[in-house]
């Protein structure tokens, strides 16, 4: 059934005719959220917006149907929202994810008051109209120890993906950039020989869960490692690493037997089940078996994700940031996170300060193997 109002809702005027402009939609028919979303706001949200987060507002809306039956929008309550975040929750979904696909929404709630489609903006209660849910502060992880970093390195030997003679240096040249830069995975090994430019030494992409433009200034040591792997032959400084992998527990929604789970190659599926293995480090997912065999070789053996090398970059930059006299948080700013007073554009302009924060930190934190490969 579709939520009430409840009795702690104020009264609802629901509007015929947006005040403002004319629309294609008949005011007088049932609207589904969808429907306004797409007929009034999709035209001027591919001007404004980037695929990605455009993909996140249709994923936010299939959630929405998936959980509140879809009704009028114009007649969602507090009670209607409060369904939604219920639906969301019972979904397993992350409380960041849940706020994240509400802010969305709640952006198109806000429009649609504002053009007087409706004449207020549903929220959880009538002081909470854009927090969904708590979500607790992130645990930023401080740092990868050298020693993990180290056997890290050395454990890509072991790595039988992708298919290529050179598929050593191909991942620890990888790491090194994970390293140094934290760039996300899909850009890293997406980013193509003319995102690089060893005479300027620079590296320039745009980041595709964000769409910003970002501009790095590479290391001589980066420089030497990408002239290592460098051919002429290839487009991308990473060939072959073109699918994920995964560990295929489930068919169809069941569980498979024992016997018949199995790895599905890829860059993912090579890290944890070769790569981590191999240097004592616990895989992010796969088999229990082998996190208690790990778990065993190694006391107080990590778990480490691709991700992590981001956050230590992060945490490690910024804390250069002091030592070099610069008042900004330097690895954010690489990160490309938001930053106060900082436009968008800005990330393709890179400061002297992120070169001298980077080298800072790879005097003084670099873990030795890197310079041995």
């Amino acid at each position: 059934m579709i939520a009430q109002p409840n009795a702690d809702d104020p009264p609802r005027i629901i509007r015929m005719f947006p005040a403002d402009q004319t629309s294609s939609l008949d005011a007088t028919q049932r609207i589904t959220l969808r429907m306004f979303y797409e007929t009034e706001l999709l035209a001027d949200f591919e001007e404004e917006h980037s695929k990605a987060t455009r993909r996140e507002y249709r994923t936010a809306l299939k959630h929405w149907e998936s959980t509140t039956f879809d009704p009028d929008f114009r007649e969602v309550s507090n009670q209607t929202i409060r369904q939604f975040r219920d639906g969301m929750l019972a979904k397993d979904l992350a409380p960041a994810t849940c706020q994240k696909y509400w802010a969305h929404l709640a952006k198109v709630f806000r429009i649609a008051k504002d053009e007087g489609w409706i004449s207020r903006r549903p929220g959880v209660s009538r002081s909470r109209k854009t927090q969904l849910v708590k979500v607790p502060p992130k645990t930023q992880r401080r740092v990868l120890l050298p020693d993990t970093v180290n056997r890290l390195v050395v454990a890509c030997e072991q790595a039988t993906y992708p298919l290529r003679a050179n598929r050593t240096r191909l991942w620890q040249v990888l790491l090194y950039l994970f390293w140094t830069y934290g760039i996300r995975t899909k850009d890293l090994i997406s980013l193509a020989r003319t995102d690089v430019d060893l005479e300027t030494g620079f590296i320039s992409f745009e980041a595709m869960k964000t769409s910003k433009l970002q501009s790095l200034p590479i290391t001589d040591l980066g420089i030497k490692l990408l002239r290592s792997i460098e051919t002429q032959t290839r487009s991308t400084w990473f060939p072959g690493f073109v699918t994920t992998g995964c560990w295929i527990s489930k068919r169809k929604g069941r569980e498979l037997p024992e016997s018949e789970r199995r790895w599905k190659r890829g860059y993912y599926c090579t890290w944890n089940s070769e790569i981590c293995p191999a240097a004592k480090v616990i895989p992010s997912t796969g088999p229990e078996s082998v996190k208690l065999a790990v778990a065993a070789m190694q006391d107080h053996a990590p778990v480490v994700w691709l991700k992590h090398f981001r956050e230590c970059m992060v945490t490690q930059l910024n804390d250069a940031s002091g030592h070099i006299g610069s008042v900004r948080k330097l690895g954010n700013w690489v990160a490309a996170h938001y930053q106060p007073g900082v436009s968008e554009n800005s990330y393709d302009y890179p400061l002297e300060e992120i070169r001298e924060a980077i080298a800072h930190r790879e005097q003084n934190c670099l873990p030795d193997v890197f310079r041995k490969i």
